[in-house]
């Protein structure tokens, strides 16, 4: 997998933002959520960092693969 370490002055605010653009409102079941938001473990070139990321909730059955791990470079092929 590939993603984009990004470092936020605001994290409060920011997770408020990405929450409602990522659809997570809440974990569980009930809580209607397509996204959760979760703790990983992320090598950088500065170090071993835990962000914050977001996980698809519903069954990505029919969703297309993003080949090679990288969404930014399969979204611009």
């Amino acid at each position: 997998m590939h993603g984009e370490y990004v470092p936020l002055a605001d994290l409060e605010n920011t997770l408020k933002a990405l929450d409602e653009y990522e659809g997570f409102y809440a974990y569980g079941e009930g809580g209607g959520s397509l996204y959760h938001r979760i703790l990983v473990l992320v090598s950088t070139p500065a170090g071993a960092r835990v962000p914050w990321t977001y996980r698809y909730v519903p069954d990505a059955e029919g969703c297309p693969e993003v080949t090679g791990g990288s969404w930014r470079s399969w979204r611009t092929r």
